[in-house]
């Protein structure tokens, strides 16, 4: 067996149930997402489009934060990351918490 990597913004469930439906069954799966506050992500976009001339607009951070639903365990991940910039390190969803949102 190889190492998969899924590295996209799969914001909603339903996103994620897609991406799963082509990881086998006994691979182990491990979700890692990051949590940025909207201000903090859209300071983020104008220091690269500072740096770097390439832009985002605002609609879409926004977009995604609107879609976002928070990974649960019954999605099928054997362990879930959450990593947050106030975090000192990366939160371990524990299995029993199912809480949705943020």
């Amino acid at each position: 067996d190889k190492d998969i990597i899924i590295d996209q913004t799969n914001m909603s469930r339903e996103l994620r149930a897609e991406r799963m439906s082509y990881i086998p069954d006994h691979y182990r799966k491990i979700c890692v997402t990051l949590e940025v506050p909207l201000l903090e992500l859209l300071d983020r976009i104008e220091t690269r489009r500072v740096a770097t001339g390439k832009s985002i607009p605002d609609f879409v951070p926004v977009n995604h934060l609107g879609m976002y639903e928070r990974p649960t365990h019954d999605e099928g991940f054997d362990e879930i990351y959450i990593i947050r910039p106030e975090d000192p390190a990366p939160q371990q969803v524990p299995q029993e918490s199912l809480t949705p949102g943020i």
